[in-house]
């Protein structure tokens, strides 16, 4: 990498020289970076390399016969500290600065020299190409990256708790029906079993609690709510959802029927007036097809 280095700023004739204004580096094909010419920019006259160690500047390795550089005093080896003002950091940082100062301007350099410092004056000129040199063909061949590191394996997700095994239903097939027309009790209800059908004290452990009353429907005015326990419907047990559909399903819309619920521990006989609409009849379905 260090002979890689010393190589690309010894080719930087054509910056710290002023030979390019604003240098492109850009990527090519193969794993290669072209340094492409842009514009010509203010021109020195000298090629640079990187100081060694902490040492800060650019050392001067060429000086270009009858340049701007030979005629301000440079010599090979000068280590150039300053340029118009302002600290040189490498030989990069000075060929910037060369290549952003408009030619024909004059600028003082400050150079280490044999341990001695030096100010010296030049006046930059036009930038050119120095001969015999094409860097628009130029190519710098770049290290092999390293293999990117294989990514950590992904930590397994955390087991889900068991929810409780809750059905909720409507006064129909499936889950939450809030179609079909007029209900017939008008309420929402949910199966429930193991601890929370004895926490609600219900005969067998399982029973059907009312979730949600409609206001002003049958069940309602019948007086029942939300957490009465179902446990019978016109004279008929009622240990789940099916029994109570099946209850529903074989009274008519309109029918008064019984309806025993536990509440709070106690036992409560309601009459609920069913709601819905009427079934016709077999002649008057028969009459309508």
């Amino acid at each position: 990498m260090k002979q890689l280095r010393s190589g690309a700023w010894a080719l930087a004739v054509a910056l710290a020289g002023g030979l390019l204004a604003t240098p492109v580096v850009k990527a090519g094909p193969g794993k290669r970076v072209e340094i492409v010419r842009r514009g010509a920019g203010a021109w020195l006259g000298v090629s640079l390399e990187d100081t060694s160690g902490a040492e800060r500047g650019a050392r001067v390795k060429t000086v270009v016969k009858d340049s701007p550089a030979e005629k301000a005093g440079l010599k090979q080896g000068d280590v150039v500290a300053r340029f118009d003002g302002e600290v040189v950091r490498s030989a990069a940082h000075l060929a910037r600065l060369v290549a952003e100062t408009p030619e024909g301007r004059g600028v003082s350099i400050e150079v280490r020299r044999d341990g001695a410092t030096q100010k010296l004056e030049a006046t930059l000129a036009e930038g050119r190409r120095s001969p015999g040199l094409d860097l628009e063909d130029f190519q710098l061949l770049m290290p092999e990256p390293p293999e990117p590191p294989d990514a950590p394996e992904a930590p397994r997700a955390p087991r889900l708790p068991m929810l409780p095994k809750f059905r909720w239903h409507g006064e129909s097939d499936g889950p939450l029906a809030f179609s079909g027309g007029p209900r017939k009790l008008g309420l929402e209800y949910q199966e429930i079993e193991g601890q929370l059908a004895r926490y609600f004290k219900a005969p067998a452990d399982q029973g059907v609690l009312v979730t949600s009353a409609d206001e002003d429907g049958p069940a309602a005015r019948a007086g029942l709510k939300a957490g009465d326990l179902i446990l019978k419907l016109d004279g008929r047990a009622i240990a789940d959802a099916r029994d109570l559909r099946k209850a529903l399903d074989a009274a008519d819309p309109g029918q008064e029927v019984a309806v025993q619920v536990l509440r709070e521990g106690r036992t409560l006989d309601l009459k609920v007036t069913l709601g819905g609409e009427r079934k016709p009849s077999r002649s008057s379905a028969e009459d309508e097809t």
